[in-house]
C-alpha cells in the first residue's frame, strides 16, 4: 500500500468510517468532507452540512480529490491536518496529527504531500 493510501485510510479511521452506523459510513463519505465536486447529496446536521456519496468507491474518489488538490497547494502533512481538521471544527489537530504519522510509520510531519504522492 502506497503512502497516499495509508493516509486516506488513516483519515477514513480518524472520521470513523470503520465505525458501524456513524455519519462518514452512512454517508459514504469516509473523509467527512463538506465540500466534492463527487456529492451527490448532502446530509445536514447540528455540526454542519456533510456530503453524501453514492458508495464507497465514489466517497474515496472524493477523499484522494481532496488530497491531490491540498498536494497543489504545497501543503506538508502537518499543514493539511490543521486544514482539514482544525480545532475551530472540534477537532484536536495535534492527536489528529500523532494518529496520522503513527500510520504513515513515522514519517516527519513536515513532509510534502507530493512525497507521499509519490511513494
Amino acid at each position: 500500500m502506497s503512502l497516499i493510501d495509508t493516509l486516506a485510510q488513516a483519515i477514513a479511521q480518524m472520521e470513523g468510517y470503520n465505525v458501524a452506523g456513524s455519519l462518514a459510513q452512512r454517508n459514504n463519505n469516509p473523509g467527512n468532507l463538506r465540500e466534492s465536486p463527487y456529492a451527490t447529496d448532502l446530509d445536514v446536521t447540528e455540526h454542519g452540512s456533510y456530503c453524501v456519496f453514492p458508495d464507497e468507491e465514489e466517497g474515496f474518489k472524493a477523499l484522494y480529490y481532496q488530497l491531490d488538490l491540498y498536494t497543489k497547494r504545497g501543503l506538508t502533512l502537518a499543514q493539511m491536518i490543521n486544514v482539514y481538521a482544525p480545532a475551530a471544527d472540534n477537532n484536536a489537530p495535534n492527536s489528529y496529527l500523532n494518529f496520522v504519522v503513527e500510520k504513515l510509520g513515522g514519517v516527519d510531519p513536515n513532509t510534502l504531500l507530493s512525497v507521499l504522492f509519490e511513494s
